[in-house]
């Protein structure tokens, strides 16, 4: 009874190891693919000449997010970007009532 008692315990701890390792090496591989990814490059965004960015955020997921305000109701916005891609994800214009 004794005997199998350790076998199991030895077994486990093994299997502890084996698992340990594979999360290590699952790590170092997402590490390296986050690593590799190339910069979107350069992103222009039209705005007109009586609008300012008046805040940014980071969101979840590499989303950009920017607030826009200015005079001109078409300034009155808040523009998503997904910053792995380089690309506008969404728009929220925000009218007055």
């Amino acid at each position: 009874m004794v005997g199998a008692l350790k076998a199991l315990v030895i077994g486990m701890g093994i299997l502890i190891i084996v698992g340990m390792g594979l999360v290590v090496y699952g790590m170092l591989r997402q590490a390296d693919n986050l690593s590799s990814r190339e910069a979107f490059g350069e992103v222009s965004v039209p705005l007109a000449e009586s609008c300012r960015i008046a805040e940014t955020g980071a969101g979840d997921r590499g989303l950009v997010v920017i607030r826009i305000e200015g005079d001109d109701e078409s300034c009155r916005q808040i523009l998503v970007f997904d910053s792995m891609r380089g690309a506008l994800r969404g728009r929220i214009l925000l009218p007055t009532e």
